[in-house]
């Protein structure tokens, strides 16, 4: 793909466009228009078009493209555009990715298995099911119960086993969905922020624990009670908490991997081969998501709220600022809504200058 500023009529074959079609370059916006009129001049003092864009034979079935008004680009040239569809650029449609649903339950990982079948025993044995079955082998041992009751009987020791079983695999393992991957350096960051903010909130009149300050302040290993501090003091000691932890969250993702990869070795050293295997493929399932996250990122159509944009300086015209205010907002995105509009319902006309060229 070749854009230049030819200097030269593209209406005639000169020396440049001459060459670039001998290496099998060619414009596309004038394939595509070609039963039009004759294309507008592309600058402010011309008359015919000196600036096209050139690409090769595969790209050249383009959707649309055209040129824009005058003064709408940065000089004093028009701007060129085409689209060109994404099969044509990536030899493939946009990727159609199928994760896998999030569950709780991971038979992969030794202790949530034994959390899971920990509190499934613990809720059979609160709902009684373990007893009602025993009752039950024990009525059809002495054939002292009937069919009927034989069914009712298995329909409610199997509802009970239903809803022990979504009761434990709900409660087995906590869902990390927080976009900072977890590791030691973080949570102790964390976790000194969470100190801070309850004991500022406990000086403000706050309901808090005094025995949840003192957890706190034993996992964070302080020297000091922080209750003896000040307020203007435990918010400084808190704006550094926050500047630790900003910091340490710029490397998360490479403090994921060395703890994953220190808790393997650690394992691994103690003959624990399955926990050891069940982190090598944690490690791997992470990566995996991460690339999906970065492929759906990068193929997904845009559909966020716009929250602040860029408008000229008032003071300066040749600066621009960046503005959050919600009405200039919506009066920038009005007035360049309605170019696309313009944009796209308008054609090529007899009269060139000012006028658009698009299909």
């Amino acid at each position: 793909m070749l854009m230049m500023d030819f200097n030269e009529n593209l209406l005639r074959d000169g020396p440049l466009q001459m060459a670039l079609k001998q290496v099998g370059l060619i414009d596309p916006i004038r394939l595509l228009h070609k039963h039009k009129s004759k294309p507008p001049p592309t600058s402010k003092t011309g008359s015919c078009p000196i600036d096209a864009i050139f690409v090769s034979a595969p790209l050249v079935n383009i959707t649309r493209g055209g040129y824009l008004k005058l003064g709408q680009g940065i000089g004093d040239h028009r701007p060129l555009f085409f689209d060109i569809p994404i099969q044509d650029i990536l030899g493939e449609s946009q990727f159609k990715i199928h994760r896998p649903e999030m569950r709780r339950l991971k038979c992969e990982n030794p202790q949530v298995v034994q959390s899971f079948n920990k509190l499934l025993l613990q809720q059979l044995e609160a709902e009684g099911t373990i007893l009602k079955v025993r009752l039950l082998k024990q009525g059809l041992r002495e054939n002292t119960i009937s069919t009927n009751e034989c069914h009712i009987q298995l329909k409610k020791i199997d509802n009970s086993i239903h809803h022990a079983t979504m009761y434990a695999e709900k409660r087995c393992r906590k869902l990390s969905v927080g976009q900072v991957p977890y590791s030691i350096d973080c949570r102790k960051a964390t976790r000194l922020i969470e100190l801070w903010n309850n004991v500022i909130r406990k000086k403000k009149g706050w309901n808090i624990s005094t025995r949840l300050v003192k957890k706190l302040t034993k996992k964070c290993k302080l020297l000091i009670f922080p209750m003896q501090l000040s307020i203007e003091e435990c918010e400084y000691e808190r704006s550094l908490a926050r500047k630790g932890y900003a910091q340490i969250k710029s490397n998360a993702v490479q403090n994921r991997e060395v703890f994953l990869e220190g808790l393997a070795a650690a394992q691994a050293a103690r003959g624990n081969e399955q926990v050891t295997n069940a982190i090598k493929r944690i490690k791997r399932l992470e990566e995996s998501r991460a690339t999906h996250r970065r492929i759906r990122a990068a193929t997904k159509a845009y559909t966020g709220a716009t929250e602040r944009i860029q408008i000229p300086d008032p003071d300066d015209s040749t600066k621009l600022i960046i503005t959050t205010d919600k009405e200039i907002i919506e009066k920038a995105l009005k007035n360049e809504n309605e170019q696309k509009i313009l944009l796209a319902y308008c054609f090529g006309s007899k009269s060139t200058r000012g006028s658009f060229w698009y299909v």
